[in-house]
């Protein structure tokens, strides 16, 4: 599939697992649901490229999610794909090795997952714990 007309287009490859806005010669990640129906598409949408046709499109920076902040608890842990957080004063603290910090049973137990892209919301301390 060419979209050389500037209209936007869902598209992914038959073997990706990354959805992307693609704007004539150019992609865009789309890191969620929401952000997808916040710019206007649908799942309905998507078009399956093949590898190569995906492949040959340039890749420009991710659409920021639209997902809002969830709210947080002060000393709320949050892990994400990439590291564990504590939320503290309105910011996430860094946890270096959640194994071996102090953290008791009952604050991982309730520990929440939220995606990377919701918590680039969130300023990140440069204290490291």
């Amino acid at each position: 599939m060419t979209n050389s007309d500037g209209d936007r287009a869902l598209v992914t490859g038959h073997l990706s697992h990354q959805i992307y806005v693609q704007e004539g010669n150019t992609k865009r990640w789309v890191p969620d649901l929401w952000t997808m129906q916040a710019e206007g598409l649908s799942p309905a949408d998507l078009q399956v490229l093949s590898e190569d046709e995906l492949e040959a499109l340039e890749e420009k920076d991710p659409i920021p999610s639209q997902v809002p902040p969830p709210r947080l608890s002060n000393g709320q842990y949050i892990e994400t794909e990439v590291g564990v957080y504590k939320f503290e004063g309105g910011e996430l603290v860094r946890i270096l090795d959640p194994r071996s910090s102090n953290i008791s049973e009952e604050a991982r137990a309730a520990a929440i997952f939220l995606p990377e892209s919701v918590v680039r919301g969130f300023p990140v301390t440069g204290r490291l714990t």
